[in-house]
């Protein structure tokens, strides 16, 4: 019995270990890596990546890796037997400690262990126990080692299952256009969607458009059919948005690029030959080929390289703890579709348009509405506006008051690997929940000037005018903003539908249970174009019987919800709570001490310590003032001070010549205990030459009082 345990527990010949190592990493790296990028069509679109691209990197996962490692282990044969004993077990642990890991991230993900901090050290403990006893079954069973070789077959099964996915036949084999699509009426179409938009953010105390606030969208509403009711299918863009344009409720196989997709509105509208296709589409890929504007593409051999050094990243990001992880190199940004310096023309006005998601959306409002004139033939116009999307970075008419820098800009207040789940303070949830309707505003703005250009132009009485979103947006504490949960459904499924046909005169309210899958039959029904397939939607001027539920879409399965929705009210309700309507304004109301607004600094003692409480402040940056359309009102600061848990919060007191305009408080928040923002109202910082000062709030022999601090990263106007 000794000597059978003795004969399994010895490690394997070198030979054998060599393509252990092999097998190990097609399980590990090269299978998870290869599923992520086809998993990930529109990071190779983006990248113009080639058949010889593809190939390369599929022979650099399954390669490189291993060969590096086979010789790690022949040059611990210099030390002896038992040194290449002891580097294989060590090789052979790693590779299970990252498969443990691999397997905990989705086991173990919970928005409880989140917020509680034990989401990484409940992931660790698990990948630990798991590779150790992998590791002791591979050295010490007779049946370990054999079953790693029996997975050799993987070195074949795997790139075989990638080649033949759906995504890499995409790239091998071009979509080949419908021929028989005819349109019998077309006529110009404008499909607006924006970008994270809450219907009920729009209305007001009698549930409807709130005028006052978002004067365009009413403005639309009174000549179009507002559908009250309407629903996404979705939470997420990269699926919600291929829902409008397809018809069709996505599924967890399905990717936002035209191979899941072939029979979208862009592409039947491309395939008819009796449409002009303008289509800005900054994040999903389901314009057609054709109408793409491509870049000179890289040689295989920098595809490669490119490609294996982002997968690198992917793979930590899949295998370690989340704070782990974070502390390594960022994923680059066509990862997530998202590209940091596009080159756009603007001279271009039709075909596909391709702006970053996150950046210049002025200035992608700007481009849409010059493409908005007439052509020789109908004009199909898709707008895909990331807004009100974070970064919230817009007052209501469109000025910046934090600069265009992306989703680099810090949304204080939350968590998680996304960032979309918020903390316990509600300070912190209120102030990113203004700066979105401040936000809602501009998109507001934004839809005004596309109206205003479609009148200019005599394309508006002639068009089929289409405003939606493709989802909603939560602000509650301690809830996720984005991920459904019975609590949010009233945040994320309401979204705006107003549809205008062609000469419309009076607006309408309906009440139908309609949701976004229904856009594109309704279209397909006003211009004559007879679908080619089955859609899940129908089209909201229909005579059927309108469906009796709401499906939302989630990673854990469809959520079904009576059609009715009854509790669709309760977002409105929430923020009319907090923040009123246009006729009971309360947007400005966050200020932790309100009766000091407009309070003169020179009514409170003020106080000159010794040393003063430094603070580092992050926004705003003196290299954007140089943007004559930015007003530097938003201020993120940090308090360069130890903090403990149990400190109450520092108050500070934002002056303007002199008059107190807001005071605001470090969060209670732990993770950004020392962090507080403020924003100033666009009436504030009318005067190119007003002294903005901050203040640190005082207890005084039990008065407030107001002492300077000492700031870093003051920009002018402040000195």
């Amino acid at each position: 019995m000794t000597s059978q345990v003795r004969q399994a527990s010895k490690s394997p010949s070198l030979a054998t270990a060599v393509y252990h190592l092999f097998v190990l990493n097609a399980v590990v790296v090269a299978q998870p890596l290869m599923s992520q990028l086809a998993d990930n069509p529109r990071y190779l679109l983006e990248m113009g990546i080639t058949t010889g691209g593809l190939a390369g990197t599929a022979a650099g996962l399954l390669l490189l890796g291993p060969l590096a490692l086979t010789l790690l282990e022949a040059l611990s044969t210099l030390v002896g037997r038992r040194g290449q004993i002891y580097c294989h077990r060590l090789l052979v642990a790693g590779f299970f400690l990252l498969l443990g890991g691999q397997i905990s991230r989705p086991l173990l993900e919970s928005y409880t262990l989140r917020m509680l901090g034990m989401l990484d050290l409940s992931q660790l403990l698990f990948s630990v126990a798991f590779a150790s006893v992998l590791t002791v079954c591979y050295f010490c069973t007779s049946w370990g080692q054999r079953l790693v070789s029996w997975a050799g077959c993987g070195l074949v099964i795997f790139p075989a299952a990638f080649f033949s996915s759906a995504t890499v036949q995409s790239i091998l084999s071009p979509r080949q256009p419908v021929a028989s699509v005819t349109i019998r009426d077309p006529k110009p179409v404008v499909l607006l969607v924006f970008d994270g938009l809450l219907s009920t953010a729009l209305m007001d105390e009698n549930r409807q458009i709130d005028a006052i606030r978002y004067p365009n969208f009413a403005r639309l509403a009174k000549q179009a059919t507002w559908f009250r009711n309407a629903t996404t299918v979705h939470p997420r863009t990269d699926h919600a948005v291929p829902a409008i344009l397809s018809g069709c409720i996505p599924t967890d196989g399905t990717t936002p690029v035209l191979a899941s997709y072939p029979h979208n509105l862009l592409s039947l509208a491309a395939d008819s030959q009796q449409y002009e296709i303008i289509s800005f589409e900054p994040y999903t890929r389901l314009t057609p080929e054709e109408l793409e504007l491509h870049p000179p593409r890289n040689p295989a051999i920098t595809q490669t390289r490119q490609t294996l050094w982002t997968l690198q990243q992917v793979l930590w990001k899949i295998s370690l703890p989340a704070n782990v992880a974070g502390a390594l190199p960022s994923l680059p940004l066509e990862w997530f579709s998202l590209t940091l310096d596009p080159v756009v023309d603007r001279d271009i006005h039709t075909g596909c348009i391709r702006y970053s998601w996150d950046r210049d959306r002025r200035l992608q409002v700007d481009h849409f509405i010059d493409c908005l004139t007439p052509g020789d033939r109908p004009r199909l116009w898709f707008g895909h506006l990331p807004l009100p999307h974070y970064p919230f970075v817009y007052y209501a008419d469109e000025t910046a008051y934090a600069g265009e820098v992306g989703l680099d800009l810090m949304l204080p207040g939350t968590h998680g690997e996304l960032m979309e789940d918020w903390g316990p303070d509600e300070l912190a949830v209120d102030q990113a929940w203004q700066r979105y309707l401040l936000q809602v505003g501009a998109a507001d703005h934004a839809l005004g000037r596309i109206l205003d250009r479609l009148h200019e132009q005599n394309l508006y009485d002639d068009s089929l005018i289409i405003v939606t979103a493709d989802h909603g947006y939560s602000f509650r504490p301690n809830q996720p903003q984005r991920e459904p949960v019975t609590t949010n459904l009233p945040d994320l499924m309401p979204v705006p539908l107003l549809i205008k046909t062609p000469h419309q005169q009076e607006g309408t309210l309906s009440k139908r249970n309609v949701e976004t899958i229904d856009i594109l039959p309704t279209i397909a029904a006003e211009i004559g174009l007879e679908l080619p397939t089955e859609v899940d939607g129908e089209s909201v001027f229909s005579g059927e019987r309108a469906r009796l539920r709401k499906t939302m879409q989630t990673r854990q399965g469809p959520i079904y919800l009576d059609g009715g929705f009854p509790r669709a009210d309760e977002s409105r309700m929430r923020l009319l709570r907090r923040f009123g309507s246009g006729s009971n304004d309360q947007l400005w109301s966050l200020s932790v001490r309100p009766q000091w607004t407009g309070r003169k600094v020179t009514e409170f003692l003020q106080l000159e310590p010794e040393k003063p409480l430094r603070v580092r402040l992050l926004l705003p940056h003196p290299k954007l003032l140089r943007n004559a359309r930015y007003l530097p009102g938003y201020f993120h600061g940090q308090v360069l001070a130890t903090m403990q848990p149990t400190q109450s919060p520092f108050q500070f007191a934002i002056s303007v010549n002199d008059e107190i305009r807001i005071v605001t408080r470090t969060y209670t928040d732990l993770d950004y205990q020392q962090d507080w923002t403020a924003l100033l109202p666009e009436s504030d910082l009318q005067d190119p030459q007003a002294r903005i000062r901050i203040w640190q709030v005082v207890d005084q022999n039990g008065e407030p009082a107001l002492q300077r601090c000492e700031v870093q990263g003051m920009w002018p106007r402040q000195m």
